[in-house]
Protein backbone atom coordinates (compact mmCIF):
# COMPACT_ATOMS: atom_id res chain seq x y z
CA UNK A 1 0.00 0.00 0.00
CA UNK A 2 2.78 2.20 0.80
CA UNK A 3 4.12 1.91 -2.68
CA UNK A 4 0.82 2.72 -4.36
CA UNK A 5 0.97 6.00 -2.54
CA UNK A 6 4.58 6.61 -3.65
CA UNK A 7 3.76 5.72 -7.20
CA UNK A 8 0.69 8.45 -6.73
CA UNK A 9 2.77 10.95 -5.31
CA UNK A 10 5.52 11.21 -7.59
CA UNK A 11 2.77 10.82 -10.95
CA UNK A 12 1.06 14.03 -9.01
CA UNK A 13 4.80 15.24 -8.55
CA UNK A 14 5.36 14.98 -12.45
CA UNK A 15 1.76 16.59 -13.26
CA UNK A 16 2.46 19.09 -10.75
CA UNK A 17 6.34 20.24 -12.11
CA UNK A 18 5.07 20.31 -15.68
CA UNK A 19 2.59 22.34 -15.31
CA UNK A 20 4.73 24.89 -12.95
CA UNK A 21 7.36 24.62 -16.89
CA UNK A 22 4.40 24.93 -19.11
CA UNK A 23 2.69 27.71 -16.86
CA UNK A 24 5.13 30.87 -17.91
CA UNK A 25 5.06 29.93 -21.50
CA UNK A 26 1.54 30.29 -22.24
CA UNK A 27 1.24 31.47 -25.68
CA UNK A 28 -1.48 34.12 -26.89
CA UNK A 29 -3.87 31.88 -28.09
CA UNK A 30 -4.81 31.07 -24.49
CA UNK A 31 -5.14 34.12 -23.07
CA UNK A 32 -8.42 36.06 -22.82
CA UNK A 33 -7.25 39.98 -22.62
CA UNK A 34 -5.13 40.66 -19.94
CA UNK A 35 -6.20 37.68 -18.22
CA UNK A 36 -5.30 33.75 -18.66
CA UNK A 37 -7.59 30.61 -17.04
CA UNK A 38 -5.54 28.25 -14.91
CA UNK A 39 -6.08 24.54 -14.92
CA UNK A 40 -5.34 21.58 -13.56
CA UNK A 41 -6.15 18.04 -14.07
CA UNK A 42 -9.15 19.49 -16.03
CA UNK A 43 -10.22 20.93 -12.58
CA UNK A 44 -10.20 25.34 -12.97
CA UNK A 45 -8.30 26.36 -10.29
CA UNK A 46 -8.63 30.25 -11.01
CA UNK A 47 -10.86 31.52 -13.76
CA UNK A 48 -8.96 35.20 -14.34
CA UNK A 49 -5.56 35.12 -13.33
CA UNK A 50 -3.55 38.54 -14.08
CA UNK A 51 -0.84 38.17 -16.37
CA UNK A 52 2.05 39.37 -13.94
CA UNK A 53 0.72 36.83 -11.47
CA UNK A 54 1.23 33.74 -13.62
CA UNK A 55 4.97 33.28 -12.45
CA UNK A 56 2.97 33.35 -8.87
CA UNK A 57 1.05 30.10 -9.70
CA UNK A 58 3.99 28.54 -11.85
CA UNK A 59 6.13 29.08 -8.62
CA UNK A 60 3.49 27.69 -6.46
CA UNK A 61 2.88 24.53 -8.75
CA UNK A 62 6.96 23.91 -8.68
CA UNK A 63 6.78 23.71 -4.73
CA UNK A 64 4.20 21.72 -4.90
CA UNK A 65 5.68 19.26 -6.78
CA UNK A 66 8.78 19.88 -4.94
CA UNK A 67 6.44 18.70 -1.73
CA UNK A 68 4.49 15.66 -3.58
CA UNK A 69 8.20 14.33 -4.16
CA UNK A 70 9.73 14.90 -1.06
CA UNK A 71 6.72 12.97 0.67
CA UNK A 72 6.96 10.00 -2.03
CA UNK A 73 10.71 9.77 -1.04
CA UNK A 74 9.86 9.70 2.49
CA UNK A 75 7.45 6.53 1.83
CA UNK A 76 10.19 5.10 0.21
CA UNK A 77 12.86 5.27 2.77
CA UNK A 78 10.30 3.81 5.46
CA UNK A 79 9.28 1.31 3.33
CA UNK A 80 12.91 -0.11 2.31
CA UNK A 81 14.14 0.50 6.25
CA UNK A 82 11.30 -1.50 7.42
CA UNK A 83 11.91 -4.29 4.62
CA UNK A 84 15.72 -3.97 5.81
CA UNK A 85 14.70 -4.30 9.68
CA UNK A 86 12.57 -7.66 9.13
CA UNK A 87 15.01 -9.26 6.78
Amino acid sequence: MRWLIAYFCILISILLLSKGFSLPTVNSNHVDGSQIGIYFLGFEIKDKVPREYVPIYSAIFLMGSFMFATFSTLITMTSLLTLKRFK
